[in-house]
């Protein structure tokens, strides 16, 4: 029985579109993912030799962007040629099941011009270890989904504030119905018997007032017009003419005719949500949350004392998570850019094997502090190569303001700066047993 499905879903990419626009619209989010992206690539990447740096960078960055709308790569990496990432709208990724139960993400054309569409695309690989794999079902499942939520929120809250102070600003004008401008004894009264004609003739006395207190307003409005738009003599008086006929045209279309029996009232206060500001704090102390970045990296708008420390953990532990993802991704990129696709070699197993021992790497910022990198470095720990290279990223020193050579301090030396005479004996001598040198 075959349990491969072989009519899969594909990939909601309208989700993925509408995903991409917050990523790209939203300031918070783009304030991390540079925050992010600039501790990440920070420093040279530790691979092969002869690999191209800025190359290779470049797609890591690529990647990273599209990891994060996503929750994976797509990326087209073929034997002798520059490797890249795949633009989502250009394919489509269907995912099935194969018969050990395990996803599988296959990448087919979306144009005829980049291939078939009923076959997969060559040299085209989707990379998933970044632990936002898509549901079964085809929907994203990458950190831009549950920020959408928030964001969704954030941007409802703000509609409602902008609508209130519009509505503060230009308040809408409402017409009430009063009972004493109508009353009978402003009409002809007749008795009882003439119902009919006294509602006939109440509604034409009131047509015909209404009429004549819109010729009245039109003669004013006319007079108005007339007597501000008369031109002055000198340079001095046109402009104050001028000004007079704006503002007698502004005060004039303020103007309007109320119908007998009603008058202007005025509507309820609109108001902003209450609490808008820690409402929308609170909001977007998730968003950083879900992003792995400290509030206090980008903003310092509360005055909460936080640990230091903490806080720099924190950032780190985000840094060294997105590093090992796409260190791992450009690793598989360049061994099948280097040495074929997994699967179609010729090599023996052994040579293959030591061949796919290629890695490409980030250099990781330290979690301890300096003295710390001093202190392991004056034991023996570290090398002095790796403590010059953990020493310029933790300060972000460039490689050209170390220095070159050999290791500076002997062995006495290092035991001088810790504070042990040379001819102290320990387990870190040469003798099998421990005592002395």
């Amino acid at each position: 029985m075959n349990l491969c499905n072989l009519d899969g879903p594909t990939v909601d990419w309208g989700q993925a579109r509408r995903y991409q626009t917050i990523f790209e619209t939203y300031p918070t989010v783009r304030i991390c993912r540079d925050l992010i992206r600039e501790y990440v690539f920070e420093r040279p990447l530790l691979g092969p030799d002869g690999i191209d740096d800025c190359m290779w960078r470049r797609l890591g960055m690529e990647m990273f962007d599209q990891v994060m709308v996503i929750g994976f790569a797509i990326i087209y990496a073929k034997p002798g040629d520059a490797p890249a990432v795949v633009p989502f709208d250009r394919c489509r990724v269907r995912i099935t099941v194969d018969a050990s139960f395990k996803r599988v993400m296959t990448v087919h054309a979306q144009h005829f011009s980049d291939g078939e569409p009923n076959m997969p695309m060559n040299h085209v690989y989707v990379l998933d270890v970044f632990g936002y794999p898509p549901s079964l079902n085809g929907d994203i499942n990458s950190l831009m989904r549950p920020l959408s939520f928030k964001i969704d929120m954030v941007m409802d809250q703000m509609d409602c504030a902008i609508a209130a102070d519009r509505a503060r600003a230009r308040p809408p004008c409402y017409a009430e119905t009063h009972d004493d401008a109508t009353t009978p004894n402003q009409e002809v009264t007749y008795d009882y018997y003439a119902d009919a004609t006294s509602v006939q003739q109440n509604s034409m006395n009131t047509y015909m007032r209404n009429q004549s207190a819109l010729e009245q307003l039109e003669a004013q409005q006319e007079k108005l017009r007339v007597t501000g738009g008369r031109p002055g003599g000198t340079r001095r008086e046109q402009i104050a003419s001028h000004n007079v006929s704006t503002a007698v045209k502004n005060a004039i279309d303020s103007i309007t005719p109320m119908p007998i029996g009603q008058r202007v009232a005025r509507g309820p206060e609109c108001h902003a949500p209450e609490d808008l500001v820690d409402r929308m704090r609170f909001i977007e102390q998730e968003v950083f949350v879900l992003l792995g970045v400290p509030r206090s990296f980008c903003m310092h708008d509360m005055t909460v004392r936080h640990d230091a420390g903490m806080l720099h953990c924190t950032m780190t532990r985000t840094m060294h998570r997105w590093q090992d993802s796409l260190g791992e991704a450009l690793s598989f990129i360049w061994n099948v850019s280097n040495n074929g696709p997994p699967k179609k070699r010729k090599y023996k197993p052994r040579a293959a094997a030591k061949e796919r021992m290629a890695s490409v790497r980030f250099e990781r910022m330290p979690r301890v502090s300096v003295p710390e990198l001093e202190r392991a470095y004056t034991m023996g720990l570290i090398t002095w190569t790796a403590f010059q290279r953990l020493m310029g990223t933790f300060c972000g020193m460039s490689h050209d303001d170390m220095t070159t050579g050999g290791e500076p301090w002997s062995k006495a030396h290092k035991l001088e700066m810790l504070g042990i005479a040379p001819d102290v004996g320990s387990q870190f001598s040469k003798g099998k047993d421990g005592h002395g040198i």
